[in-house]
């Protein structure tokens, strides 16, 4: 009796041991990766304008003075919505901005919403990923997330693209647990973040095509898997009412996000959606005004169907793109026969995501880095999923013999897997940490890094030119300076005076993108074989040249 009260006594607490392991995980993961998300995006948030954020500063407030003031009609503001930027960033503005704040604390509180939103959102996205993986597939998939240098860059600007791409990555997530679930709340969220997604940026109609197709694939291959043949799958009417029921779900969802977030709206619905679909078809139509460079061209902007895929390659990391490509190859590996189990089923539709919206984004004449953005969690899903499976691999492979299920255990649960994310987190952190707080200087090493990036795409959206701005505030008497500038996100921390590059100055500052663009040539030209006082160097590339404004080449002023 005294060894059975003794063998239950061994029992209980060896049950309690693993009840307080399950609580600390529970509680510790969620934190863990909240701050691997919110500390890297929060760094520095005042340096660094970008080109674009110069605009969403001044439509931020604008359209919550608009709302403030009832005036409906004057909430648009540009061809993309933009509407879960201006609210958040307006809302931050109105509430923080006092009237002897400098432009870097101003900066810094117009960013911080996106920073939040896009962090909360990786933490949403676990949650989500535990529903349909298990855990150390969600929590290693959300730590790439984190720590996806190209993610994090747009996540500190006061932009559309990481908040387009936070939403629409919560939305397919939604979808997919109410594939695996039937709960009809998650449909819900996915109408609710797919209107979101649309209210941030047009591209993300995509979910509109999308959701209907993946919900066919999925209805198609569990026939498949209960020995219906496809044929009668494509045939049967329980199917396409289906489809038909939660497509139309998500769009009147989507539709009435869209309609009570947009105050113009309210007003002129037809003439919205008409400049709506003008602006797709501009981007479609139109390279953009200012040209572009691709493969060491300057161009008009149309960088042709090579651009993305080498965009996906350079902007990844070693990590996510060696994995992702082996997790393809895993799947591919099971299709020869048929898909073993859900979890396949959803990589499946993650990789369909990526490549129909490489595609559609390739469809346009308009073409920048960061409008590929939303396929990178996705990617990042699916190198975490390639990444288990090497591991699981290489563990059959071994074939331990002896305590096989203690050690099986203590593989899944103690010490192995913590330290395996670990690993992975530490080589992520190697890739940001020496470019901190500038994060889109990052191109990935063994695509030939920054050496052939600036040699290949354009580089360079602005960072750069506060440090040179800081570097002239030191000059003596540095106020009564002017300075020729040739891109903006100089002038505002600049503590004289900024003019045109064409025009006379005491010096003149070039950048990188726009001597790819082959812009202002003829000044070029005066001062390329000049030594510079100063370059800005940022991950190895040059992005800004400071000439001093004194003599000619034979000694006679400029």
């Amino acid at each position: 009796m005294v060894l059975l009260f003794s063998r239950l006594d061994m029992l209980d607490a060896k049950r309690m041991s693993i009840i307080r392991y399950d609580n600390v995980i529970r509680y510790l993961l969620p934190l863990t990766l909240f701050l691997f998300s919110l500390i890297p995006r929060s760094l520095d948030l005042g340096t660094g304008l970008i080109f674009d954020e110069q605009y969403w500063l001044e439509r931020s407030p604008a359209f919550f003075d608009a709302v403030l003031a009832q005036e409906w009609g004057q909430t648009r503001f540009s061809g993309h919505p933009g509407v879960t930027t201006m609210w958040l960033s307006g809302l931050s503005i109105f509430f923080f901005k006092i009237p002897e704040m400098g432009f870097p604390e101003f900066l810094t509180i117009s960013r911080l919403p996106i920073v939040s939103v896009t962090s909360l959102g990786i933490l949403v996205s676990y949650y989500l990923l535990i529903k349909i993986f298990d855990r150390k597939t969600a929590f290693l998939s959300c730590i790439l997330m984190a720590l996806d240098p190209f993610f994090i860059a747009h996540s500190r600007f006061i932009h559309l693209d990481a908040m387009t791409t936070t939403w629409m990555m919560l939305a397919v997530l939604s979808f997919f647990v109410y594939l695996h679930q039937s709960s009809k709340l998650y449909i819900v969220f996915t109408g609710i973040f797919t209107g979101l997604a649309v209210l941030t940026k047009l591209p993300a109609l995509f979910l509109l095509m999308y959701i209907p197709l993946a919900l066919l694939l999925w209805s198609l291959l569990n026939s498949q898997r209960n020995g219906e043949s496809l044929l009668n799958a494509l045939i049967s009417k329980e199917i396409w009412f289906e489809i038909t029921k939660n497509a139309s779900l998500v769009i009147l969802i989507a539709s009435i996000i869209y309609f009570l977030l947009f105050p113009v709206m309210w007003v002129n619905p037809g003439t919205e959606i008409l400049k709506s679909i003008s602006g797709v078809k501009s981007a479609i139509y139109n390279p953009h005004d200012n040209g572009g460079f691709f493969l060491g061209k300057a161009n008009d902007g149309n960088n042709g169907p090579l651009f993305y895929p080498i965009i996906i390659l350079m902007r990844s990391t070693p990590f996510t793109i060696i994995f992702f490509f082996t997790g393809v190859i895993y799947l591919f590996s099971r299709l020869r026969y048929k898909l073993e189990n859900r979890r396949d089923i959803f990589i499946l539709l993650s990789g369909i995501f990526c490549l129909l919206f490489t595609l559609q984004m390739g469809l346009s004449l308009k073409a920048f880095d960061r409008y590929i953005l939303p396929i990178f969690p996705f990617i990042c899903i699916i190198a975490s999923y390639g990444f288990w499976n090497v591991i699981t691999t290489i563990w059959q492979l071994l074939r331990l013999s002896g305590s096989q299920k203690r050690m099986k255990k203590l593989y899944n649960y103690k010490i192995i897997i913590p330290s395996l994310i670990l690993v992975c987190a530490i080589v992520q952190l190697c890739q940001i940490i020496p470019i901190a707080p500038y994060y889109n200087s990052y191109y990935n090493p063994i695509c030939g890094g920054s050496h052939l990036a600036q040699k290949t795409l354009l580089i360079g959206w602005g960072e750069g030119n506060d440090i040179a701005a800081k570097y002239l505030n030191q000059k003596p008497n540095a106020q009564n300076l002017t300075v020729g500038v040739q891109y903006p996100g100089f002038s505002q921390y600049f503590i004289g005076k900024s003019v045109p590059i064409s025009q006379d100055a005491d010096y003149y500052i070039f950048y990188i993108s726009m001597i790819q663009r082959e812009r202002n040539l003829d000044i070029w030209e005066r001062y390329k074989e000049k030594d510079p006082e100063k370059i800005i160097r940022l991950n190895g590339i040059n992005y800004v040249w400071i000439y001093r404004s004194n003599v000619t080449d034979e000694g006679k002023p400029l």
